[in-house]
C-alpha cells in the first residue's frame, strides 16, 4: 500500500517507503477511527500469522500472502496517527550549491 512497482523512494521507515504525508490516506480522519483501523489489523496480522488462514473485511480479502501489505498499512496508520497527533512531522530536505556565487545581474536584459 506504502508504493506501487516502479516508484522510488529516498529511504525506508519501519518497512514502509517515506512519501508524502499528503498520501497517507488515512491522514485526516478521525483519531478515534485510525486507531480502532490499526487495532483491526494488528488482529488480522496476528490471526493470519497464527493460524495461516485469510480474513475478510467488507470488500477486501486478505492472506497470508498479503502480509507485507497489512505490514505497510499498519505503518502508514502509525504514522497518520503520529502526525494527527501531533508527534511527527514531515521534513523537506534541500541542497545548496555553495560553490557558485549567484549573480543576479547576469539574468538582466
Amino acid at each position: 500500500m506504502c508504493l506501487k512497482a516502479g516508484q522510488s523512494t529516498g529511504f525506508m521507515r519501519l518497512g514502509c517507503p517515506a512519501m508524502a504525508l499528503s498520501d497517507n490516506p488515512f491522514i485526516g480522519l478521525p483519531i478515534a477511527q485510525q486507531q480502532q483501523l490499526q487495532q483491526a489489523y494488528v488482529q488480522v496480522m496476528l490471526d493470519i500469522a497464527a493460524t495461516g488462514k485469510s480474513y475478510s473485511f467488507p470488500g477486501l480479502q486478505l492472506t497470508r500472502a498479503d502480509l507485507a501489505e497489512i505490514r505497510d498499512t499498519l505503518s502508514l496508520l502509525r504514522l497518520s496517527i503520529e502526525y494527527d497527533t501531533g508527534q511527527a512531522r514531515q521534513i523537506a530536505y534541500g541542497r545548496a550549491d555553495t560553490q557558485n556565487q549567484f549573480d543576479p545581474l547576469q539574468y538582466l536584459p
